[in-house]
């Protein structure tokens, strides 16, 4: 555990574990397993001596302040165990510094063009080679674990961390970078058992699989059962605290979390770490009260921490101020890119705003830095979901799903998907796996499993599911969903006539609003009538059961005495009474069985009212006439149902069994759904024109005529003569009677004429006849009656017939002279549009001439655009030959400037010697000579004097800034004379005098050097009002202090490949001078062509960072910035083809000519990107022409090292 961490756990320790007495010092040994006192692992490296103790000092203090290139250069190449860590460690940092620069702003940069670690190889290189000689400690293992996981060497980085672990298991930061390796359960539950076998009792062993159950999301209980203990023995560890808070929040269990969150913040007020998480939590509870105060009090303590921004960014989010949200988002990420919680919250702004674009670019960075983030797994799938790419978001929610498998809404998302792309079967298991990990109460899941059910025919377990929805939710706040479903469950119930439970649910429905309220309120008004009509049908069958005692009693009387006239009417009016009890529900459900069957048969019906009625079917009809209220009732009933099931419950093959009716009828009402449609309208049309005669007060869709006027027989009936006509036993007539042709009589309700309906369908027709039968001294008048009856009512047919082939011919006429007017109105219409269309052609004709001198002249324009591009590109040939001519001449130019400043050195010496000096010695002349083993070679002195005479030149200009470009040459000499001061220090070993003088000339060195940069600085930025004076000053102290450099090392005389060194030192405008293609001396060897390519990569960085500077500032000299990386690397390309064509170098021609071609294909995109937009207007150039230009010189710099490190090999 880092040093904080450590610290902040041993303040919250029980305070029974240690001894608040006495004073605590190192040499205790009470809290072996806490404390970093008793680790006697520093004891076992070797001691630093004073030089390098003062070294390390040194580089602690610059790796402090984050100049980890300086840290690097301090510690050289020591292998002292804490100096060849920090100085490793240093060099890893400098190049993520790096490589965080190369990249650009938040967006715009795709995953395939982040820049990478440039020193990752060279460390690699070094750790791999001490690490196979068993030379690496602790933190030496721990680096080269990191370093071995950038390489995606994942099994190897996790062995090589478990080692440094074993050295020394205090180092948090190691135990964090094994975590970061795990990636699922079954690695976590592995490596649980291990350290568990290799660290009994470490306490930190505890902490890091702790932290790893609420990365990973592991269950709770795992979690208990590791953090219990550490709990018991750091009751108020301010870390402790938070991960039971951060395991609550990952469980959502918001309430527990939201007191441990609470209780951390009385504690530790100023603590901003996991402040984020929670903002999160107050976010999701809506809290904008505690959420402001908690972002005041964070900015308060640091408002530039990126949880601070996060929790301003929360607030802005439950203000619903999303924009400002996403700039504190941003800034979070400006601070810590590799932030992850803040990417997916920024990812979920942008969904808010329908901004998928942005919003997966967050969700792919956020799952780049932490792929086990299941939020940005969930919001990738939410996203392409929203673009209706169901494939793509199925992918993301299944690794969602798979980080947390007891999470009910990443199951009801990708059942979602499922149902979409219309795979049930798949959809039903996420959506059974969601309603077993639903903690929330809302069911969700279970309603759609219902819906599933319901689609499939699987009434009964839809309805199960419905119901523990009802039962669980129903004190709750009432949803549409649950309202709806509660509406269905109500009408199965009716169905089922289970009448209280039907009234239950639906008054569950009744207090939501519309339309399910006013569904529910027609719902009850239904059962209501469907209980009495039930109610009254028990009834019915009691009085009938009684009717049937005093029918078994009348049937012993009557064979005692003969039936009278009077008996009968006693008989018939002890049933009276219960018909008109009844007339009112079915007069209610007659109204609606009218009203669906004339809608189902409308066009049959037209059809009659055209062509009237068959003889068959009013035959049919006539017979219906015959069937009492309740026959007739029940066999309505039964069409409706199978009316309903045909039309709307398409699913059911038949009627379903009702358990209040017979067998018979059951069986009957099953045989309905055998019948054709044909049949089966007819048998509906039959029960639809008996409906319309028992019940004519009801609205009608045609108005009958009025009734004819007949003579008509009195049928008036005497009292012997009563209409409810009781059948006497013995004179009853079997009358077989057909209602339709060959079965449609097996089609027709069963009914019955006592309570226990035993009489079927089958018989039904057979028996109304017998019915309607009277005693034998009635039949007479009861045949007269009927006739009329039928007589009368074949009239009012024809007439309504007669009728209606009037209103026919009357809206003909009609319709005929609607048609004239609307002919003569379209032909105004016509006329009208034939005026508009020849005024319209005459446009366009005029419109065709104009279009045809447009095209002339545009014609002409691009001829003369080809003329002036063919006259263009002959200039720019021109130029570019103009150029190449240039070149060539100032090349020429240095080298014969370079020939005369050693000329004149030459010439300086010989005049000095030519003076008369008498007997004086010539040792002691005042001029400093090259000797044989002299350390600094003489060209790079001179190449100092060149630059510093250059500097003087240029600060006595008309512009002052260009002093910067001379300060460049001359930080380059001085790089140069540094590394030869170097390598003589390596080669010829120095007294210890020499050696402590060298050492502070170096300090004075360095100090003189960093002296002159200022002064440069100050003297450009200064813009002509600062004294010259300062800067010849500074120049003049930097020289004296290489003056006496060379006085204890001495110089070199220049030879053969010093020249050729020489001719490749760095120049003003970044070229090389002129190699003669036919001389082979002039073809570099691997050696020099590595020194050459170093020396062209400092240009090229340089040039780089000039550029980059140049897009950022909008600087309008981009063209030519950009013309010098092309023209180094064109010399890079041309150098190295020639080194790689002959001597030693053609070993390594084939892996060479592969990085001259990436080479050479980067610089043409950048000639490609240069001539199509920075030719003209930079400033102008588009933000895609600028990344891709800094990405294609990132490019460049890094295949030039990659030919640096083959050449090194």
């Amino acid at each position: 555990m880092d040093f904080r961490r450590a610290a902040e756990v041993l303040d919250g320790i029980k305070k029974d574990v240690i001894d608040v007495k006495e004073p605590f010092t190192s040499d205790e040994t009470n809290v072996k397993s806490v404390s970093t006192y008793h680790i006697p692992y520093e004891a076992s490296l070797p001691p630093l001596s004073e030089y390098e103790y003062n070294k390390y000092q040194y580089a602690k203090s610059l790796f402090q302040i984050r100049q980890f290139d300086s840290v690097k250069d301090v510690l050289g190449n020591s292998k002292s165990p804490k100096l060849y860590f920090l100085r490793l460690y240093a060099k890893y940092l400098a190049g993520e510094k790096r490589r965080e620069e190369l990249s650009q702003e938040i967006f715009g940069v795709t995953e395939d063009t982040k820049a990478d670690n440039l020193e990752l190889n060279s460390i690699y290189e070094e750790l791999a080679e001490d690490h196979d000689k068993g030379n690496l400690d602790a933190f030496g293992l721990y680096l080269f674990g990191i370093v071995l996981r950038k390489r995606n060497s994942g099994f190897k980085a996790a062995a090589v961390l478990l080692e440094s672990i074993r050295k020394y298991q205090h180092n948090w930061s190691a135990w964090m970078e094994l975590g970061s390796l795990v990636q699922n359960s079954k690695m976590f539950m592995d490596l649980q058992v291990l350290v568990n076998k290799e660290f009994e009792g470490s306490v930190f062993k505890d902490f890091f699989l702790a932290k790893l159950c609420i990365d990973l999301h592991q269950p709770s209980s795992i979690f208990g059962a590791i953090m219990e203990p550490l709990t018991t023995c750091f009751p108020h560890s301010a870390y402790v605290k938070s991960q039971w808070a951060i395991s609550y929040y990952d469980t959502m269990d918001y309430n527990e979390s939201l007191l441990m969150f609470e209780e951390l913040r009385r504690a530790f007020p100023s603590r901003l770490e996991d402040m984020d998480v929670f903002s999160n939590l107050l976010y999701l509870q809506d809290s904008k009260d505690k959420l402001c105060v908690l972002a005041l009090e964070c900015d308060k303590i640091d408002k530039y921490r990126p949880e601070t921004c996060c929790v301003r960014a929360n607030y802005f989010s439950v203000k619903r101020e999303v924009p400002e949200s996403i700039e504190y988002f941003k800034r979070a990420l400006k601070l810590n890119r590799s932030y992850h919680l803040a990417w997916t919250l920024l990812g979920h702004d942008y969904i808010e705003l329908k901004n998928t674009n942005a919003a997966i670019e967050c969700y792919r960075r956020a799952v780049g830095v932490n792929s086990r983030d299941y939020r940005a797994w969930y919001g990738l799938g939410q996203a392409y979901e929203v673009r209706k790419l169901p494939y793509d978001a199925i992918y993301y929610y299944q690794k969602a799903t798979d980080l947390r498998p007891y999470d009910s809404r990443m199951w009801r998302a990708l059942a979602n998907c499922y149902q979409t792309l219309q795979q049930d079967d798949e959809a039903r298991d996420c959506y059974k796996r969601a309603a077993a990990c639903d903690k929330t109460g809302k069911n969700l899941a279970m309603i759609q499993l219902g819906r599933i059910f319901e689609k499939m025919g699987r009434m009964s377990v839809a309805i199960d599911y419905y119901h523990t929805v009802w039962d669980q939710a129903r004190f709750n706040k009432i949803s549409d969903e649950l309202a709806e479903i509660c509406l269905v469950l109500a009408r199965y119930a009716k169905s089922k006539e289970r009448y209280k439970d039907a009234i239950a649910y639906a008054a569950t429905a009744l207090n939501t609003n519309h339309p399910y309220h006013e569904q529910a309120r027609v719902m009850l008004d239904e059962i209501k009538i469907f209980k009495e009509m039930s109610r009254e049908k028990r009834k019915k069958a009691a009085t009938t059961g009684r009717h049937q005692e005093n029918w078994e009693h009348s049937k012993v009387n009557m064979a005692k005495t003969p039936s009278t006239g009077s008996a009968a009417y006693s008989i018939s009016s002890s049933t009276s009474s219960s018909r008109q009890t009844s007339s009112s529900l079915q007069e209610a459900s007659a109204r609606t069985h009218f009203v669906e069957l004339g809608k189902y048969l409308y066009s049959l019906l037209t059809k009659e009212a055209a062509e009237g009625v068959s003889s068959q079917r009013a035959a049919a009809r006539q017979k219906l006439s015959r069937l009492n209220s309740l026959q007739f009732h029940e066999l309505a009933t039964d069409v409706y149902d199978e009316l309903i099931r045909r039309n709307v419950e398409k699913h059911k093959s038949f009627l379903e069994l009702r358990e209040e009716f017979h067998p018979r009828r059951n069986q009957a009402r099953q045989k309905l759904a055998t019948l054709p449609d044909g049949r089966f309208k007819d048998l509906a049309s039959d029960v639809y024109h008996e409906l319309k005669r028992r019940y004519p007060h009801i609205p009608l869709e045609e108005e009958l005529p009025p009734m004819p006027q007949h003579k008509l027989i009195d049928t008036k009936a005497h009292p012997s003569q009563s209409t409810n006509i009781i059948p006497v036993k013995g004179m009853i007539s079997v009358e077989s009677v057909d209602y339709s042709d060959e079965d449609e009589g097996n089609g027709r309700s069963s009914v019955s004429d006592n309570g226990n309906n035993t009489q079927s369908l089958d018989s039904l027709m057979a028996d109304l006849g017998n019915m309607v039968k009277t005693p034998r001294f009635d039949m007479k008048n009861s045949t007269d009656v009927a006739s009329i009856r039928y007589e009368y009512e074949s009239r009012i047919n024809q007439m309504a017939k007669r009728i209606k082939m009037l209103e026919l011919s009357l809206d003909s006429d009609t319709s005929n002279n609607a048609g004239q007017s609307r002919i003569k109105q379209m032909q105004d219409e016509y006329k009208q549009l034939d005026s508009k269309y020849s005024q319209l052609s005459t446009e366009h004709r005029e419109q065709q001439v104009a279009v045809r001198e447009v095209k002339n002249e545009i014609k002409q324009l691009v001829d003369e655009l080809k003329n002036l591009s063919d006259a263009n590109e002959s200039l720019r040939i021109q130029n570019d030959k103009a150029e190449a001519e240039i070149r060539n001449l100032s090349q020429e130019t240095k080298s014969w400037r370079r020939k005369y400043e050693t000329i004149s050195m030459e010439l300086r010496s010989f005049k000095t010697r030519s003076i008369d000096m008498g007997d004086q010695d010539p040792s002691s002349n005042f001029i400093l000579k090259p000797t044989s083993n002299g350390a600094i070679g003489h060209q790079f002195i001179i190449d100092y004097q060149s630059a510093i005479d250059e500097l003087m030149k240029t600060s006595r200009s008309s512009k002052p800034p260009d002093v910067l470009l001379s300060m460049r040459t001359i930080v380059m000499a001085c790089k140069a004379i540094t590394k030869e001061v170097e390598d003589y220090e390596v080669k010829v070993g120095l007294s210890a005098a020499d050696q402590e003088s060298l050492y502070n000339i170096k300090n004075k060195f360095s100090v003189e050097l960093t002296h002159l940069l200022a002064s440069a600085k100050n003297f450009a930025a200064g813009m002509g009002v600062g004294p010259v004076s300062l800067l010849d000053a500074a120049a003049g102290n930097l020289t004296s202090t290489i003056v006496e450099l060379v006085k204890l090392l001495g110089m070199r005389p220049i030879n053969d490949n010093d020249n050729v060194m020489q001719s490749l030192s760095i120049s003003d405008r970044g070229n090389i001078p002129t190699i003669n293609d036919n001389s082979v001396d002039n073809i570099l060897d691997p050696n020099q062509l590595s020194q050459f390519l170093k020396t062209e990569t400092d240009r090229i960085v340089s040039s780089v960072q000039s550029l980059l500077g140049a897009l950022r500032s909008g600087d309008g000299n981009l063209y030519g910035t950009i013309t010098s990386i092309v023209e180094i690397v064109s010399d890079i390309i041309q150098t190295s083809q020639k080194s790689f064509s002959a001597g030693k170098g053609l070993g390594y021609k084939n892996q060479g000519c592969v990085i001259l071609s990436d080479l050479e294909r980067c610089n043409s995109k950048i000639i490609q990107i240069r001539d199509n937009s920075f030719i003209q207007s930079p400033e102008h150039a588009s933000a895609i022409d600028k990344r891709n230009l800094a990405q294609e010189s990132y490019e460049i710099a890094k295949h030039t090292k990659e030919l640096i490190n083959m050449l090194d090999v």
